[in-house]
């Protein structure tokens, strides 16, 4: 470690603290290059005591990598593959774009209890699961509110689809596609 002195500061050009290297100093903070390519400024005090490791990338990956454990943990829970094919990846990727379209169409109203201005979902009236081609049919999309979305899985983990619901929500979608 340097021990010089920069001005009343100690010189930390070159040291290392996590995965930021100290490169210069500029108004009594250092500007240090991160393992991942960006670079930084971060008080003296920070780098030395170990509450300044990266750029942020690093607690990136640290939540990154608990959410996955939470991801796996719960997709076994359920008794699902632990992993998702690439094509469900990019399916899913496609279904979060399509999601606005669908409450727009939707007047961003849930036709089960007709709540409007709440936290919506989108839901599949054939699940993801069972009918991998309806995933991204509009005709297989209606928005809810989270507690009518709620109960629609409900019936579904119990029984498979409610047909009940599913011929009532088919009604109102192919109503809303009509006029969208």
């Amino acid at each position: 470690m340097n021990t010089r002195k920069i001005g009343r500061a100690e010189d930390l050009t070159g040291n290392t603290y996590g995965r930021l290297t100290a490169t210069s100093y500029e108004a009594s903070k250092w500007v240090c290059k991160c393992e991942c390519g960006n670079e930084i400024k971060a008080r003296p005090s920070s780098l030395k005591s170990g509450n300044t490791k990266s750029c942020g990338c690093l607690q990136k990956e640290k939540a990154s990598s608990a959410l996955t454990n939470y991801f796996i943990e719960y997709r076994e829970s359920k008794g699902l593959a632990e992993n998702l094919s690439t094509e469900d990846q990019i399916q899913r990727q496609h279904f979060i774009k399509l999601r606005p379209s669908i409450m727009k169409r939707d007047d961003y109203t849930c036709p089960l209890c007709s709540t409007r201005g709440c936290k919506l979902q989108v839901h599949h009236i054939e699940t993801w699961k069972s009918t991998p081609d309806k995933r991204l049919d509009r005709r297989n999309l209606v928005t809810l509110c989270v507690p009518c979305h709620k109960k629609a899985h409900e019936n579904n983990f119990k029984t498979g689809l409610d047909e009940h619901l599913a011929i009532l929500l088919q009604g109102y979608v192919n109503e809303m596609e009509v006029a969208f």
